[in-house]
């Protein structure tokens, strides 16, 4: 699975790792760091980054001027969206699967993995019921995600200048004038491993300088059920079969420059930034769930997503079937409960019935 633009749903991250030298938003808005300020405008100027390339690579005044009014849009554009979905409620509907015969539920709530709780926080209504159940039920809890084994990616050098050096005149500009906007180190590249480190330190920059801090939503849900008499934590592909599924979504991520598309993609994400930008705000900060659209995956990736959705529904099953009185609360990615074959439908084939206990509206429909 190669992450494409717009991007599928971010799949199974960690918090990605602040890019440095970013400290806030400050650096773009003046006093504080509000979304909705206005912008600083950065001098722009001829860029050269000696030891990034082969050569140094100065960028034409002119054009670097287009590409780096064209980002000044759309941060604009994304504070004002931003601002607006701050004031709406949470977008995500709150499913509840019963069965008759038993006083036990099943509640499924779907994350990006990725969440301003400050910004977006989760509703109170939905927090009391993670918080009641008698299991929290995650993909993978912290401890487990341990198991997987990964192989060892490129070296981090080779990976970043090989990076560079695929990139078209018109990606490089590009690049530059989001370095520019964001204050993110021109050679920040040379220290991404994979091509889903990259794409990741170019959202987190993104969304900093929109003002939006993140972390994994699994440590935002375990933080608020960490209590006395809090639910106790369940993995549902801790198995040798969810195991195994995982790793081959997180090898999936490794596009090397080996890889005869590695030119191809780069720069087909990069000479259209903006529209990469802006997937990674509408999906990632602004939470809009109704834009994962599986069928926009490819068919490898939809087949994987059905094999793990299959295995977690048998894992959350047999969970149940262990206390069938007891209440369950599942946080998946929200890819799963969307598309052929999600966790819902499975839920469904097997006798359950799903109601919405708190229903979720589209926040831009609001």
């Amino acid at each position: 699975m190669h992450v494409s633009s717009p991007p599928n749903t971010p799949r199974e991250k960690k918090a990605p790792p602040h890019p440095q030298p970013i400290t806030s938003a400050a650096n773009d808005y003046g006093q504080g760091s509000s979304p909705g300020a206005t912008p600083k405008v950065a001098t722009t100027r001829t860029l050269s980054t000696p030891g990034l390339s082969a050569g140094n690579h100065d960028c034409p005044p002119e054009q670097l001027t287009d590409c780096h009014q064209a980002l000044e849009q759309l941060q604009r554009n994304c504070l004002q969206e931003i601002k607006i979905i701050q004031g709406l409620r949470d977008t995500r509907p709150l499913m509840t699967a019963s069965q008759s015969g038993h006083n036990g539920c099943i509640y499924l709530y779907g994350s990006m993995h990725f969440s301003d709780e400050k910004a977006f926080p989760i509703p109170t209504s939905v927090l009391e019921k993670a918080r009641n159940s008698d299991t929290l039920a995650l993909e993978i809890i912290p401890e487990e995600q341990k198991k997987i084994s990964l192989t060892t990616p490129p070296p981090a050098e080779l990976y970043g200048m090989e990076w560079y050096r695929c990139l078209s005149d018109k990606s490089r500009i590009w690049y530059h004038a989001y370095c520019q906007l964001t204050r993110l180190p021109h050679d920040t590249c040379k220290h991404q491993r994979d091509s889903d480190g990259l794409l990741t330190c170019i959202a987190v920059a993104w969304l900093t300088s929109l003002g939006i801090e993140g972390e994994s939503m699994d440590d935002i849900m375990i933080r608020h059920c960490q209590h006395p008499d809090g639910p106790q934590l369940a993995s549902l592909e801790a198995n040798p079969t969810g195991l195994a599924l995982r790793e081959q979504v997180t090898k999936s991520l490794f596009l090397t420059p080996e890889d005869p598309t590695f030119t191809s993609f780069w720069n087909e994400q990069m000479e259209d930034l903006p529209r990469l930008l802006k997937a990674y705000t509408t999906l990632m900060a602004c939470n809009r769930q109704d834009i994962l659209n599986p069928e926009n995956a490819k068919h490898s990736e939809r087949e994987l997503d059905l094999k793990r959705n299959q295995n977690m529904v048998d894992e959350l099953l047999a969970l149940h079937n262990k206390q069938p009185n007891k209440s369950i609360f599942v946080l998946v990615g929200g890819v799963h409960l969307l598309g052929e074959s999600n966790m819902l439908t499975l839920l469904k084939q097997h006798g359950w019935t799903i109601e919405i206990s708190q229903p979720g509206l589209n926040a831009l429909d609001q």
